[in-house]
C-alpha cells in the first residue's frame, strides 16, 4: 500500500487541523484576557521591572506600564538589546501583548547619565 499525496481528502484534513489549532490558540488568548484583573497588572508590572535588570544594561532608561496584561515600554534602549528584551517580555506569564514605544540608541554613552523615569533631579 502506497501513500498518495494527491488524495482528495488531504486538503480537507489539513484545513481541519489548521482550524483546530486556530481554535485552541484563540481560546487560550481569550481565557488570558478574561481572567486578567488589576491586581494581576500590579504583580506583572513588578515582574517586568525586575526582569529589566537582567535584560538591559540601563533599565532606568525604560518606563513600563501595564494595563490588562498589555505591557507598554517606552524610553531608550541599546539597539542590540531591543529584540531580546521584547521577546523575553512577551514570554512572561500573564503578558497578553507588548506595546513597544522604545527608541534605540547605538552608543551606551547616550544612556549613561539617565535617571529613572519620574525621578527628581538634584538641585
Amino acid at each position: 500500500m502506497t501513500l498518495r499525496t494527491n488524495h482528495p481528502l488531504l486538503p480537507v484534513g489539513a484545513g481541519f487541523a489548521a482550524g483546530a489549532l486556530l481554535t485552541f490558540w484563540l481560546a487560550d488568548m481569550l481565557a488570558r484576557r478574561v481572567q486578567h484583573t488589576p491586581h494581576d497588572d500590579v504583580v506583572l508590572l513588578d515582574q517586568v521591572r525586575s526582569r529589566l535588570h537582567s535584560l538591559v544594561a540601563y533599565p532606568e532608561a525604560i518606563d513600563v506600564t501595564v494595563t490588562q496584561g498589555v505591557v507598554h515600554v517606552s524610553g531608550r534602549v541599546l539597539a542590540e538589546e531591543l529584540n531580546r528584551l521584547l521577546m523575553q517580555l512577551t514570554d512572561l506569564p500573564g503578558v497578553y501583548k507588548v506595546h513597544n514605544a522604545l527608541t534605540t540608541v547605538q552608543e551606551p554613552q547616550a544612556l549613561e547619565n539617565l535617571q529613572a523615569p519620574g525621578a527628581i533631579s538634584p538641585v
